[in-house]
């Protein structure tokens, strides 16, 4: 219930804070992201190392930052327009929804 609760506040902080973003929202994938964090809590409890997650756009950044833990500062960088690489790398970036691939 607890990570229901977290997604639920993550949607409606980005629409508040970011009203025109396509943020592909955990609305609706209610389901897929209490299967994930089964998932992951038992990968972990038998010592899996890697897991490979194929799944839609919808709830995809609900899945990086609450469950995976991925940066929210760096998405919402990201979000800003902002390279989410340092100047001095030499790369190029991707759209928000491929983040962490």
């Amino acid at each position: 219930m607890n990570s229901h609760l977290v997604n639920i506040a993550f949607d409606q902080f980005l629409q508040a804070k970011f009203p025109t973003l396509k943020r592909y929202s955990g609305e609706g994938a209610e389901g897929m992201m209490a299967f994930f964090d089964l998932a992951f809590k038992h990968s972990a409890q038998l010592n899996i190392d890697n897991v490979v997650v194929c799944m839609p756009h919808r709830g995809r950044n609900n899945l990086l930052v609450c469950l995976l833990n991925y940066p929210a500062a760096t998405m919402f960088r990201k979000i800003k327009g902002k390279r989410e690489f340092p100047n001095d790398v030499k790369s190029t970036g991707d759209v928000l929804s491929h983040l962490c691939e």
